[in-house]
């Protein structure tokens, strides 16, 4: 069977058309949709195709930052010393603050999220809405209510009354969506990506902390 041009052009350009359909986040909401969900299922490919690159280059200088500041505190204790190192090991897979510099941004992301993710997921997200600002920058609100704890004889009483006073209330959170220079809605990795409201800190899994 002899395939006319028209059949040929067509069976080149449907990859293209493909991988631009991947790539078409249409609106603020469509992106946080797709990266929401790409979390959720530990896709961390898609999380970097998603996330702007000046975000992970960020998330990458807060982190060196956070593991620099123990070097230069004029004193500081054994314990500080081992967590830091845990951290290092257990969490980004390097053995210094000078390998850490030398890891690609990108993979620093993606052992931050192998490793915090596997503790377990955040609520489930809703999304509210978004605001724009301008033609390419916009704020999409996020919403996520915290299961209720349940008291157990085994909690501390601090811990119990905390849980009883726990209602459900939602946590609120923004997440900042750019467009690159390709016109594409990319997240900052806020919204509770990496970054929110309530902040950001590092902390090891219970079964790697160092002993006091």
């Amino acid at each position: 069977m002899r395939s006319t041009p028209l059949a040929l052009a067509a069976l080149l350009l449907a990859p293209c058309v493909a991988a631009q359909s991947r790539d078409s986040i249409v609106s603020p909401v469509a992106l946080a949709t797709a990266i929401l969900r790409a979390q959720k299922h530990h896709d961390w490919a898609t999380v970097l195709r998603l996330a702007d690159s000046r975000a992970i280059a960020h998330f990458k200088r807060e982190i060196v930052g956070m593991m620099s500041l123990t070097l230069d505190m004029p004193t500081h204790s054994a314990y500080a010393d081992k967590a830091q190192r845990n951290i290092l090991s257990y969490m980004f897979g390097v053995t210094s603050v000078t390998e850490l510099k030398a890891t690609p941004a990108d993979t620093v992301l993606v052992r931050f999220f192998e490793y915090t993710e596997s503790s377990g997921p955040w609520p489930e997200p809703t999304i509210v809405g978004f605001v724009s600002d301008g033609d390419t920058l916009a704020y999409v609100i996020i919403r996520r209510v915290a299961p209720k704890m349940h008291v157990t004889d085994s909690m501390p009483e601090s811990v119990a009354e905390l849980a009883q006073d726990h209602d459900e209330s939602p946590i609120v959170d923004i997440m900042t969506a750019r467009r690159d220079e390709h016109g594409h809605w990319r997240s900052m990795l806020d919204g509770g990506i990496v970054f929110s409201m309530g902040g950001f800190g590092l902390s090891l899994r219970p079964e790697d902390e160092p002993p006091p």
